[in-house]
C-alpha cells in the first residue's frame, strides 16, 4: 500500500506544459519505411495489408511491431518473409523507452521508435488500392512533413474528440476536427515535437482515452493544436462501402481512391462474405487461403 509520499500525483495540464519543457533531442533517423502494427486476431489481416502494399508496387521496407510471442507468434511470420517483412517486439524497446503498450499505443510507439525518418504507418486491417510512395511527392505532404486524413464528418459519437479535451487544453473546441489514424505519413525530423506530445499523451492513455479522446487518433490533432502548429489533412473524408462491416474508403489528395480500410476478413474463410463495392475481394481472399495454408 502507498504511504502520503508515494502517491503519484494527478496528471493536470501542468504535466503536459512540464514535459514540453523537457523535450527529448530529435536522435537521428533515416531513409523511408512502413510501420504496421499487429498481432493477436489482426495477424492474418496483416498479411493481407502486406500483400496489397506489395501488389501496388511498394518497395518500401516493412516492420511489424508486435506485442510479444504469444500475440505473433514465430509459426505464423513465414508467410511474410517472401514479402521482405522484418518483425519487431516492442517490449524489447521499454528497457530504453518505458511506456505501458495495448494496441492503440503500439501503433505510435512503432512510428517513433522506428528507425525511418519518414514514415508510412498503416494499419493491420487496411489494404491498399495503390501505391503509397507517390504520397511522399504530394504538395500537402511537401508543405508540412507530414499527411494526415480525416474521420468522418458528424459521425458516430464515439469518432468525435470528447469535448473536455478542449476544456483541459484551454483551447476553442474545433468542429469536425477528427482524424482517423488507419494510415498516416510523418517526416520525424520536421514533426519531433507534435510527435513526442502525441506520444506523451498515449504514454499517460489511462486519462487521454477517459477524458479527452477515444484512443490514439485524436491524439495527434490535440498534439498539434495545442503547439499551434498547422495540420495537413487530405481535403476528401472517407465514405462508407459497407456500414453494416465498418468498411470506408480513404482517398489521396487528389480524391483518388486510395485505401480499403475496415476489419472485413475473418478465419474461418467459410465466415467470409462478398460485399458490393469492395475492390480486389478476389484476390484478398485467395491471400486469405494462402496465409491459412502456410501458418
Amino acid at each position: 500500500m502507498l504511504n502520503n509520499s508515494q502517491v503519484m500525483p494527478e496528471y493536470s495540464r501542468e504535466t503536459l506544459d512540464d514535459f514540453i519543457r523537457k523535450f527529448p533531442e530529435t536522435p537521428f533517423f533515416s531513409g523511408r519505411g512502413v510501420v504496421i502494427s499487429a498481432g493477436g486476431p489482426y495477424v492474418h489481416l496483416a498479411y493481407l495489408a502486406v500483400r496489397s502494399l506489395r501488389l501496388q508496387g511498394c518497395g518500401l521496407p516493412i516492420q511489424i511491431w508486435h506485442l510479444g510471442p504469444d500475440e505473433f507468434p514465430a509459426s505464423l511470420r513465414e508467410p511474410f518473409r517472401s514479402y521482405k517483412v522484418e518483425f519487431v517486439n516492442s517490449f524489447d524497446y521499454l528497457d530504453r523507452f518505458p511506456m505501458n503498450l495495448g494496441g492503440w499505443q503500439n501503433k505510435i510507439f512503432s512510428i517513433v521508435r522506428s528507425p525511418f525518418n519518414e514514415v508510412f504507418s498503416f494499419d493491420a486491417d487496411n489494404f491498399a488500392l495503390a501505391n503509397p510512395e507517390g504520397l511522399f511527392d504530394s504538395d500537402l505532404y511537401k508543405a508540412e512533413g507530414h499527411l494526415f486524413w480525416p474521420d468522418f464528418e458528424n459521425g458516430d459519437p464515439v469518432s468525435r474528440i470528447k469535448p473536455y479535451a478542449w476544456e483541459f487544453l484551454g483551447l476553442p473546441a474545433l468542429e469536425n476536427a477528427e482524424l482517423e489514424s488507419g494510415q498516416l505519413l510523418i517526416d520525424k525530423s520536421r514533426n519531433w515535437r507534435p510527435l513526442q506530445v502525441a506520444l506523451h499523451m498515449n504514454a499517460n492513455s489511462d486519462f487521454y482515452y477517459k477524458k479527452c479522446t477515444w484512443g490514439d487518433k485524436d491524439t495527434y490533432r490535440l498534439a498539434y493544436s495545442y503547439l499551434g502548429d498547422p495540420l495537413a489533412v487530405v481535403p476528401f473524408r472517407p465514405k462508407f462501402i459497407s456500414k453494416e462491416f465498418e468498411i470506408w474508403n480513404q482517398y489521396s489528395p487528389n480524391g483518388k481512391s486510395m485505401f480499403q480500410h475496415g476489419r472485413k476478413w475473418r478465419v474461418p474463410l467459410n465466415l467470409n462474405r462478398f460485399i458490393r463495392g469492395y475492390e480486389m475481394e478476389d484476390e484478398a481472399f485467395e491471400w486469405l487461403e494462402e496465409f491459412l495454408s502456410l501458418s
